[in-house]
């Protein structure tokens, strides 16, 4: 039995479509693992391998480990694909690029500059029963990323209820974005500034 162990080096970057695929391959397998293991002899498991350091026992418990993990998340991506068909999934927490007052979401590219990748929002946004959205308030640059209309590409249409943010929570209504609270070190008036859309305020909001 052989069994090589690879030099150490930096991983490559793998694309969702790539992990995924690896997560399946490992799950599909981890049972062929076990049966073959199983078949092993003491002196098979002690036997060295190309890696000082390593045994055989120690490699296939690594493999073994991995594969697990693989088929436990495989499961729990079956488990919430299948509540959220159901309309399982009551509440759902996402990140954002932007967000518009008609609660249209965008968080998966910016043509010509960065792709993200869909994932599995687009599920996510239409099985859920109430999508939050948690983000900061503005770009790195200070550009609104709550806006009158999203430019960017969407995940989904009129999916958000709510945003949460480093300034302030909004929950989208139908009379538009009514602003709730804001946090202690800033006013009504910068979050109004921040935000790139008009917002709706009854009293004054609470603070976080």
């Amino acid at each position: 039995m052989s069994i090589m162990a690879a030099p150490a080096q930096a991983a490559p970057r793998r694309s969702a479509l790539e992990r995924s695929t690896a997560m399946w391959l490992a799950a599909t397998e981890y049972q062929r693992y076990v049966e073959h293991l199983r078949e092993l002899s003491e002196e098979d498991w002690t036997r060295r391998t190309d890696c000082p350091l390593w045994d055989v026992r120690a490699v296939a418990t690594h493999v073994l480990g991995m594969a697990e993990m693989a088929a436990s998340i495989r499961e729990g991506m079956r488990q919430r694909k299948a509540a959220m068909a159901n309309g399982g999934v009551f509440i759902d927490a996402l990140t954002a690029l932007q967000v518009d007052e008609q609660g249209n979401l965008a968080n998966w590219m910016i043509p010509g500059k960065m792709v993200k990748g869909m994932g599995g929002a687009m599920d996510l946004v239409a099985g859920a029963r109430r999508v939050v959205i948690a983000m900061e308030h503005t770009t790195r640059d200070g550009g609104h990323k709550i806006l009158k209309r999203c430019t960017l590409p969407l995940t989904g249409m009129k999916v958000v209820n709510l945003i949460v943010t480093d300034l302030a929570v909004i929950e989208v209504t139908d009379r538009g974005l009514l602003l709730k609270e804001i946090a202690s070190e800033t006013t009504v008036e910068k979050v109004r500034a921040a935000t790139g859309a008009e917002l709706v305020i009854d009293g004054t909001p609470t603070t976080f």
